[in-house]
């Protein structure tokens, strides 16, 4: 999942990607983070978001970290993001989850 400088792998963040666009979110990805644009159409962590705003994802020593934050803006402490194994479709649920209709 992540390397010794807590990077994703590429072909980690490859699967992550294709998946999500198969969910119908637009990602992109970096070795640094996994950037998801937030659509217009809000729903759980959607309804914090404004228009323009990503969610983006990040590896740390200790495990992930998210937040909602504007392309370009400064990357903030985020949030620990509970995923719950290393696989990358747990990380797409995790990512769906967040950003999903509100129950």
């Amino acid at each position: 999942m992540t390397s010794i400088h807590t990077g994703f792998a590429s072909d980690y963040t490859a699967r992550v990607t294709n998946h999500l666009h198969r969910l119908g979110w637009h990602a992109v990805a970096t070795p640094d983070y996994i950037e998801v644009r937030i659509p217009i159409e809000a729903g759980a962590q959607q309804a914090a978001a404004k228009r323009g705003d990503r969610l983006y994802v990040w590896p740390t020593a200790e495990g992930m970290r998210w937040e909602i934050r504007s392309p370009g803006a400064p990357q903030g402490a985020g949030e620990v993001l509970d995923v719950p194994g290393p696989h990358y479709v747990q990380l797409v649920a995790e990512i769906d989850h967040l950003l999903g209709p509100a129950h």
